[in-house]
């Protein structure tokens, strides 16, 4: 995994609400496909190269759903 916080408005005012958010890209364990999506996490300052996470989807439509990420449950210090 690589990621980059953002700490300001750069993709637009729609992101203002969201700061910091962070972005990630992921490679997919069992078939190596790397993905670039979202890190949902409280604290940005502990995310890390090598952090085991888990996927989501947030359903934005009918029938759309975007893929987001999350650290594993007993990743010790992030939820």
């Amino acid at each position: 995994m690589t990621f980059c916080v953002y700490h300001s408005e750069i993709a637009g005012p729609a992101w203002q609400a969201h700061l910091p958010y962070t972005v990630v890209v992921v490679q997919l364990w069992y078939s190596g496909v790397k993905m670039l999506s979202q890190l949902v996490c409280d604290d940005p300052q502990l995310v890390r190269i090598g952090l085991p996470v888990r996927v989501g989807f947030e359903a934005v439509h009918a029938g759309i759903a975007l893929p987001k990420f999350f650290p594993l449950q007993g990743t010790e210090g992030v939820s």
